[in-house]
């Protein structure tokens, strides 16, 4: 069972917000990167698979330096989709793309995921410090086990 603790992962199987909303934003886009995959375009795929090696290497690697890069490298990535998503919203409402998916593609929900992406990403780049250091606080407390 995982327990949720604001103060940080001290021991056990506890997880701070911090990291579970870290592990939370590889969750979205895993699921596009495997629609994607399943119609034949295994790019997004790949750059989910970045993802994930960026998001459990700062979980795990032993430098605090090495953590805070990686989460930091994570937020900017999320960040740049996140503005991608944003570019093509506003695009479609200014020019009008004629395509049918687009048209289904664009609404407020694809507004408020885009937006919600941004704002986790600088939540991740402003924490990075934060989540880096609880992740060495768990690492430290597996090894004393």
């Amino acid at each position: 069972m995982i327990q949720i603790d604001e103060a940080g992962a001290r021991r056990g199987a506890r997880i701070s917000a911090e990291r579970l909303v870290l592990l939370g934003t590889l969750l979205p886009l895993g699921y596009k990167a495997f629609d994607y995959a399943l119609i034949g375009s295994i790019v997004p795929l790949l750059c989910w698979v970045l993802g994930v090696s960026l998001v459990f290497g700062a979980l795990r690697a032993k430098s605090l330096r090495w953590r805070r890069r990686c989460v930091a490298t994570w937020a900017v990535l999320l960040m740049l989709w996140a503005i991608a998503r944003l570019v093509v919203f506003v695009l479609h409402l200014t020019l009008g793309i004629p395509e049918a998916h687009v048209a289904g593609q664009m609404n407020a929900f694809y507004l408020a995921v885009s937006l919600a992406h941004l704002i986790v990403a600088i939540w991740l780049l402003a924490r990075r410090t934060r989540i880096a250091e609880q992740a060495s606080a768990v690492a430290g407390a597996a090894d004393a086990v």
